[in-house]
């Protein structure tokens, strides 16, 4: 769940300024939202499994401090960086020489970032193998003949 909202939601960052109109927009804005509300609580989850119970407390807190100054020089940072790269162009020659426009540069950080943050999450974080349940467990009912 995490991988699949975290994926879909950054993926729609870098569409996001490539949208020709309003309605288009609303519909990737709609995606990247979606993404985000299907990660998060996931993600809420996973942290909660991991973390010892005595210091879940303080841990949690700390990171939604972390995640509320990130909110706000965030606020701050996309407008500045909206106005000092809104008219420039960059060219990167390792994809093949791809352009992007400078007007979209704080969709691609925050893409870039969100997804640098989900392959730290699919390298470190393994899921522990399933426990099998009585019903898994037990034989088909065809092979008891």
């Amino acid at each position: 769940m995490i991988a699949i909202g975290s994926l879909s939601s950054r993926l729609a960052a870098f569409i996001l300024p490539h949208t020709p109109d309003l309605w288009q927009a609303t519909g990737v804005m709609a995606i990247r939202s979606l993404g985000l509300n299907v990660a998060m609580p996931a993600g809420r989850a996973l942290r909660a499994d991991l973390v010892p119970e005595k210091i879940r407390g303080r841990l949690f807190g700390k990171f939604a401090a972390l995640f509320d100054v990130g909110m706000v020089v965030g606020s701050l940072l996309g407008p500045w960086l909206f106005d000092t790269f809104k008219s420039d162009e960059f060219r990167i020659e390792w994809l093949g020489g791809l352009t992007f426009k400078g007007i979209g540069a704080t969709f691609y950080l925050s893409g870039t970032m969100g997804l640098i943050s989900l392959a730290l999450l699919l390298v470190f974080i393994k899921e522990p193998p399933r426990k099998k349940t009585l019903d898994e467990s037990a034989e088909p009912l065809g092979s008891m003949c």
